[in-house]
């Protein structure tokens, strides 16, 4: 995925779960993205900041700190619970903790699980089969806070594992 200096997003490569949400006027879509292309339902009204891709699934950040998911949610990735796949890029806002959250600061996508960040708090989803999400479940279909001592200032990611950065 690559964002422009105007706040698009465009994306191309492996398509299988319409992870990189093009889909056409009939809400089809193709298997592989040749060349990059705008994901035109966005453009005129969210400016993209960032983009994280996991194998089967991606997660856009808005420049107003809002989350927006696409491709496969089979193992929850995309923090979803109502849906296995997600053809067009979709606001989550379900998120598990203590307090509201206002606004997210950096997303990662792992191979089948998604992390964010907001207000130095970690929220995690997905697969959990090897600890990365730092949960004590298999696996979790909406992004719950996980618990630590102190507030985190960056999240670094990997396909199986996760490195936090404290303030």
């Amino acid at each position: 995925m690559a964002i422009d200096a105007s706040g698009a997003c465009y994306s191309w490569g492996s398509n299988n779960y319409s992870q990189c949400g093009i889909v056409d006027e009939k809400g089809s879509f193709a298997h592989q993205i040749d060349d990059p292309q705008c994901i035109e339902i966005l453009r005129d009204d969210v400016q993209i900041l960032s983009a994280s891709c996991g194998a089967s699934h991606s997660l856009l950040l808005s420049k107003d700190g809002d989350v927006y998911g696409m491709g496969s949610n089979k193992q929850g990735e995309l923090g979803l619970d109502f849906v296995s796949t997600q053809l067009q890029p979709t606001l989550i806002e379900e998120f598990k903790g203590e307090e509201q959250v206002e606004s997210v600061e950096q997303i990662a996508c792992g191979s089948h699980y998604s992390i964010l960040l907001s207000q130095g708090r970690i929220f995690a989803t997905g697969n959990n089969s090897y600890g990365q999400l730092g949960l004590d479940a298999e696996s979790t279909r909406e992004f719950t806070q996980v618990r630590y001592i102190k507030p985190c200032k960056e999240v670094s990611i990997g396909l199986l594992w996760n490195t936090f950065f404290r303030i």
